[in-house]
């Protein structure tokens, strides 16, 4: 089945990474299962007020103007220190004595669910799949790709199924949690008036059954059938192309329609849609049903984008009868056999998701030229999902597909590659690959800008119970100092190079301490909401324009992921306005960049940050590589 790299989590990063090279499936003797681990993980730490307190701090400096706009927040964190703080703190280390992961229901309410915007393209996650060696692209060649990935998709269901998906673990052996493969298939976010809700009914073969069937949606009609043949068995690459042929001869017949779209609504008008169509029919009711429960979404789209860049912007701002944005996981096959995932956020992480599609994309690529089973049999027609619907829907439909042009017209997310250099270059100079990026971001960001820019990079969490992500504040003193010396015209490449060894070193502290579950935003949150579900006053903490300014209540200017090791690219909206998305995998001898920007905002450009980030990423090597030499 091909290998998978896990990126290793160990604590010495002062070393360089390393990448734990595993088979995907467990041998057969091997008597630990996939979520073997998941419920003896430690619980989630609440960390020391008093050390939180410190980080934010650190983190704030960078983005005040003067020094008595520092003091100021500063005597802010302080009192609320000595003062509120001491209070909300117990009230969290309360909750947290009741929860294994104290973070958990919040995040998922807070940083998701009760999001009111459309989660495309405000929050899915969107990756265009690489091409694969040997095989073929072009008119004619969609079913043919759909059928050979969608084969292997399943394949992965029952790796899960079966618990025989080798567990997650750092380089240093340590278990990560597999909970979010629960919802990777099988799961929908169901929108609500207020919050929306996660379904997710996927089961292992030990916890039951589970539904194996797929939708397929084609110009705006939706198709029902099974992934296993009656025997249990998965359909074959061949049955998979003569499902989707039916479904595609089918639907060429029919007028097209446009109700997918709105799952593409607003989440409070698409509840409200939801819950008038429901009342309509009880046809409908079983449609939702089936919708809910899929395993996946599969896509068949007519358009023919050619790049990678094309693919993801069609991905984020295509045809919107062509997706059910409340699937968990939707795949994309466009006219010419280009391809890509989007995924609702709130169900997983990048990582999961990533994981799913480089299972595919190796096990193609081993494939390629090879003969597969391309039997087929006689099996069930495909049943069309046909909703009863009237005049009132059939308004709703026109008025969301008008707003969604405007939304749809508000994002720009593309693909780019820098291909000097990889990950091996920057190993050579002993260099942890992340680190060394998101310096180059803030050196690019600086340069197109003339400010620094608040950074997220997600880190995970995973050692933990059911664990997700902590936030690195990417921009730090240190960063800033060696920043301004790259600008600095009187300052020596010695200089220079010292202070950016230092401020990868910091990154790599901060990037260690995020994953004991010691960075300072969850802690942050959970103490902002404990104090909103007591019905306390908000803290003057929460309400200082430094926080803010620092990126606070998710106001980060650079929104950033290391996406992993793989040609598995991909990415989400910016967080703000006038913000970047830049999310990265790092690959031997190139690295992929997927930025997104909003199209409304004049000031942001995804172009011209790309030009900076390669100028940044050049500038750096040869800086170091200059000093090496001169040491010699």
């Amino acid at each position: 089945m091909g290998n998978v790299y896990f990126l290793g989590t160990s604590e010495n990063l002062s070393d360089f990474i390393t990448e734990m090279t595993t088979a995907y499936t467990l041998p057969a003797e091997e008597t630990i299962r996939t979520f073997d681990y998941d419920e003896d993980l430690p619980s989630l730490p609440v960390p020391e007020l008093e050390e939180t307190i410190k980080r934010y701090l650190a983190s704030v400096r960078p983005f005040a103007k003067n020094e008595e706009e520092y003091k100021k927040t500063e005597k802010i964190a302080i009192e609320f220190l000595n003062g509120e703080g001491k209070a909300l703190q117990e009230k969290l280390l309360q909750h947290a004595s009741r929860y294994k992961n104290w973070i958990e229901k919040w995040w998922e309410d807070y940083a998701y669910l009760t999001l009111r915007e459309p989660l495309i393209p405000h929050y899915s996650m969107a990756g265009p799949h690489p091409r694969i060696p040997g095989f073929h692209y072009g008119p004619g060649q969609q079913l043919k790709m759909a059928s050979v990935y969608c084969h292997q998709l399943v394949l992965l269901w029952l790796l899960l199924r079966k618990e025989r998906l080798r567990p997650a673990m750092t380089a240093d052996k340590k278990p990560l949690s597999m909970s979010q493969y629960r919802r990777l298939f099988n799961c929908s976010v169901v929108p609500g008036m207020m919050k929306d809700f996660i379904i997710a009914q996927f089961k292992t073969e030990k916890e039951g059954e589970c539904p194996s069937h797929v939708v397929v949606v084609c110009r705006g009609h939706m198709f029902v059938f099974n992934s296993l043949t009656p025997e249990g068995h998965p359909l074959s690459p061949a049955d998979w192309e003569n499902q989707l042929t039916e479904v595609r001869q089918t639907a060429d017949l029919l007028p097209p329609s446009d109700l997918p779209c709105l799952s593409c609504d607003n989440r409070t008008s698409w509840a409200e849609n939801r819950e008038y169509l429901m009342k309509l029919s009880p046809v409908n009711i079983s449609n939702f049903s089936t919708l809910d429960s899929a395993m996946f979404v599969i896509c068949l789209d007519d358009s023919t984008p050619m790049l990678a860049s094309d693919v993801a912007q069609l991905l984020l701002c295509g045809d919107y009868s062509c997706r059910w944005a409340d699937a968990a996981l939707n795949i994309m096959f466009f006219s010419n056999g280009l391809s890509g995932g989007l995924c609702a956020h709130s169900p997983f992480d990048g990582i999961v998701s990533g994981s799913a599609m480089h299972f595919t994309y190796s096990a193609l690529k081993e494939s390629a030229g090879r003969n597969v089973n391309m039997t087929s049999q006689q099996l069930p027609k495909p049943q069309q999902l046909e909703f009863v619907v009237d005049s009132h829907i059939r308004s709703e439909i026109d008025r969301a597909m008008d707003d969604q042009q405007k939304e749809k017209d508000k994002f720009l997310i593309s693909q780019e590659e820098f291909v000097t250099f990889g990950k091996k270059r920057i190993q050579n100079s002993r260099i942890h690959p992340d680190s060394f990026i998101q310096m180059a971001l803030q050196l690019a960001y600086f340069r197109l800008h003339s400010r620094y820019a608040p950074c997220y990079e997600t880190a995970t969490t995973r050692t933990f119970y059911n664990g997700r992500t902590e936030t690195v504040r990417a921009c730090s003193e240190e960063c800033v100092s060696w920043v301004k010396s790259m600008t600095d015209p009187q300052c020596n490449d010695t200089t220079r190079a010292k202070l950016l060894l230092k401020a990868i070193q910091k990154h790599n502290q901060l990037m260690v301490e995020a994953r004991r579950g010691e960075g300072c935003d969850r802690h942050l949150m959970g103490l902002y909401c404990v104090a909103v579900e007591n019905n306390l006053t908000v803290p003057q903490l929460f309400q200082d324009q430094l926080f803010k300014k620092s990126g606070g209540g998710g106001n980060f200017t650079l929104s950033t992921s290391l996406l992993g090791y793989s040609p598995i690219g991909g990415g989400v909206a910016p967080m703000c306005f006038d913000g970047y998305g830049v999310f990265y995998s790092i690959l031997p001898e190139r690295i992929i960049f997927t930025i997104s920007v909003r199209k409304d905002c004049q000031e942001t450009s995804s172009p011209r940050l790309f030009r900076e980030i390669s100028q940044a990423l050049n500038n750096m090597i040869e800086l170091l590589e200059r000093q090496t030499v001169s040491k010699l």
